[in-house]
């Protein structure tokens, strides 16, 4: 991989220099699936070299099923908002309908590239399984046009609560519309795909971007009294969230539980609170029956 990185191809790649690649194409070994080649190609569009992958792409005629190339040049020029490269890219032969053209919509929705977009999904790229996951993407960047155009295609909504999870996300946003065309859908936070919707708000990791969302969907009546609401519960006190605790602890989740203590015992541990938010989140759940677990007895010398 090495020797591909310093070939000619990728010498010529990196100083945009097209005649230069022209020269290479004259050589007697030349072969347009080489993997320098093939290398080269993917150096170009990882670089934003837009004009020499178009030249690979027209005079090489680097076959794009070769390592399946083509699936990472659309993958990059979706991402730069390229859609003469995806075009051309789909013109000779790459299917959006796989990861890579997912990946591609997903790239797309996120920017707000309505045009790349629509282009995408005419193209028979796989919104049935995957649109709702994307319209949250574009929802969490606040691209409702976006979300919008998803939607208006044929999505499935339903499966393991990505309505209800979408249907969060706008409605703390004030997106009344798009969340009364997801109601008049079926969208119901009292199924139980809303406790999937719960719990997966309720990550860590998801947090900081969706704790308004996790509050609207405790507002709007979804069952905290369940393993979602126990894990909205341990995330909130992680984060020194008083404010979202009380309402958990208002709409009766179950505070007197191991994930009571497990909230205890990691109050504000992730939120960079001050001492008095600390010990105030603690009074909180302990004044509602949280017992914080016992810390393990070190074992001495003799115990063995």
């Amino acid at each position: 991989m090495d020797e591909e990185k310093d070939s000619p191809w990728e010498l010529a790649v990196c100083a945009h220099d097209l005649a230069k690649l022209r020269s290479l194409m004259t050589e007697p070994n030349f072969d347009p699936a080489a993997d320098i080649v093939v290398s080269a190609l993917q150096s170009a569009a990882e670089g934003g070299h837009w004009e020499v992958v178009q030249f690979f792409l027209g005079s090489v005629g680097t076959p794009l099923s070769t390592n399946r190339i083509g699936e990472v040049v659309l993958q990059y020029a979706a991402s730069a908002g390229r859609l003469d490269v995806v075009m051309a890219v789909v013109d000779r032969g790459t299917s959006v309908a796989s990861k890579s053209g997912s990946n591609a919509l997903f790239s797309a929705a996120t920017r707000g590239d309505l045009e790349l977009l629509r282009y995408l999904a005419d193209a028979c790229a796989n919104l049935k399984s995957t649109g709702g996951l994307i319209a949250c993407a574009a929802a969490k960047v606040c691209q409702w046009e976006a979300v919008n155009m998803v939607l208006s295609y044929d999505v499935d909504i339903q499966d393991g609560g990505v309505g209800v999870r979408l249907m969060s996300l706008l409605g703390a946003e004030g997106q009344d519309v798009l969340v009364s065309d997801l109601i008049a859908q079926g969208v119901d936070v009292k199924s139980a795909g809303a406790q999937y919707a719960l719990l997966h708000l309720s990550s860590t990791d998801e947090w900081e971007t969706c704790r308004r969302a996790v509050r609207y969907l405790i507002e709007a009546g979804v069952d905290v009294t369940s393993h979602a609401g126990e894990a909205a519960l341990v995330t909130a006190a992680k984060y020194g969230d008083l404010e979202l605790l009380q309402l958990l602890v208002k709409k009766g989740v179950n505070v007197v539980s191991d994930a009571g203590g497990e909230a205890v015992a990691n109050a504000a541990l992730l939120g960079g609170c001050s001492d008095a938010d600390v010990v105030a989140v603690r009074n909180l759940l302990t004044g509602h029956g949280a017992v914080a677990p016992q810390a393990p007895s070190l074992a001495l010398e003799e115990d063995f």
